[in-house]
């Protein structure tokens, strides 16, 4: 037996609604955070939790939702978030922290499933999230000289 839908977002820079697992899942719009001092930026994804089977029968045995994440094709250790209830429809969330140096910017790729005590959901892809520092000043080249003259 599957899980029904996770609605989902995730510090994403667009918006977005997309057809889940047996429902719809709608994408909020946020922004990472950086920390220059650290080097890291930061990113917390927000879902809800299904309330419902695949079949349409209410959920009764969710365990976990799980957000599965790879930094530039790289799997990360995946974040388990308990079930707020058996019956599900919680909204949980989880932050990812990355290493991004300065002047440089990293993807985000993922997806959320859902498992209960049959099994793990299809997994719901969540869009991808660049945390980018290439646009802070230290970056930035500056303007072209003027007004050069042979002597």
């Amino acid at each position: 037996m599957r899980i029904g839908p996770i609605v989902r977002s995730f510090s994403a820079l667009v918006l977005v609604t997309i057809v889940g697992l047996a429902g719809l899942a709608s994408l909020a719009e946020a922004a990472p955070t950086c920390d220059p001092l650290a080097n890291t930026c930061s990113a917390t994804g927000k879902w809800t939790e299904p309330s419902l089977q695949k079949n349409g029968q209410p959920l009764t045995t969710l365990q976990k939702t799980t957000l599965k994440w790879s930094v530039e094709g790289v799997a990360q250790p995946n974040k388990d978030v308990p079930a707020s209830a058996p019956s599900g429809g919680g909204t949980v969330t989880a932050t990812v922290t990355v290493s991004v140096t300065a002047c440089s910017k990293k993807t985000i790729t993922g997806s959320i499933t859902a498992t209960n005590a049959i099994g793990e959901s299809v997994p719901l892809p969540v869009p991808d999230l660049t945390m980018d520092r290439t646009a802070e000043t230290p970056c930035v080249v500056p303007s072209s000289a003027a007004n050069f003259t042979w002597q």
